[in-house]
């Protein structure tokens, strides 16, 4: 499986194969935006979307990625992520590469418990919890 980057100008072309893995990703997460808004922003140029595909041309799997600027750190923030057989040491490594080739220098993401527990087994660790209130 390699994962690639889709041109800001394609998303519409392969969002059907990856608008349910994405709207699994954001109900998992508690997101802060809608499937249709995710896509907007894809579409837009704003976030990228990684597609994770078979060696039989097969998408497995999608991301949806903004990119955050801090003064020491260039941040890839998973928007939303779903599909099969993604969380592997080789998938990681080879999404680890590929947001590395866009500057980043780290990974972030909301994720729900759950989602915690599998990330740890490869090195992600709980940053902050972040609390809301509704004014």
């Amino acid at each position: 499986m390699s994962i690639y980057c889709v041109q800001q100008n394609l998303v519409s072309s392969v969002w059907d194969s990856v608008e349910q893995y994405l709207s699994d990703g954001i109900k998992d997460c508690d997101a802060e935006y809608t499937l249709p808004q995710l896509k907007n922003f894809l579409t837009s140029g704003k976030w990228k979307l990684f597609v994770a595909i078979s060696d039989k041309d097969e998408v497995h799997g999608a991301a949806a990625v903004s990119f955050i600027s801090y003064p020491d750190n260039y941040i890839a923030f998973i928007a939303s992520i779903g599909g099969k057989m993604l969380i592997n040491k080789d998938y990681i490594n080879e999404l680890k590469d590929l947001l590395k080739s866009y500057g980043a220098n780290r990974i972030q993401g909301y994720v729900s418990e759950s989602i915690e527990r599998l990330y740890k087994r490869f090195s992600f660790e709980r940053k902050s919890i972040v609390v809301e209130m509704r004014i």
